[in-house]
């Protein structure tokens, strides 16, 4: 299962999912982590200009582009028409309070992080 959080500083959860500058991924297997990278927007493969930020759209298409071999992405905050497009392809999202991204992804590997987001909190 490959787990993205969202991430500027590859240290802390980014609070908005749709201005993360990147993401740390983790590769998880049996309740293990066992692989960790960082994938960057301003690589060229996912990198957005200002005129693609101007629209939402274009934006969220680039979200879901870096996005699409991973199972579940997880953020402080996700919008729910990103949440929505998301989960169209597939890819379950979780928001949490956790800030640290090692955390995050250990609390997720033992299901063990909370889900604001399945809880019934309501995101703009």
């Amino acid at each position: 299962m490959r787990v993205a959080i969202s991430s500027d500083d590859k240290k802390s959860t980014s609070y908005q999912l749709s201005n993360a500058k990147g993401f740390m991924i983790y590769d998880i297997d049996e309740e293990q982590v066992r692989n960790q990278f960082y994938r960057c927007f301003s690589t060229p493969e996912y990198s957005r200009n200002s005129r693609e930020l101007e629209k939402f759209n274009q934006n969220t298409h680039q979200i879901i582009k870096a996005l699409l071999d991973c199972d579940t992405v997880i953020a402080c905050e996700i919008d729910k028409e990103l949440t929505d497009e998301l989960n169209r392809a597939g890819i379950e999202t979780y928001v949490t309070e956790e800030k640290d991204i090692s955390k995050a992804s250990e609390l997720y590997a033992s299901r063990k992080l909370d889900n604001k987001q399945k809880l019934g909190y309501q995101h703009n």
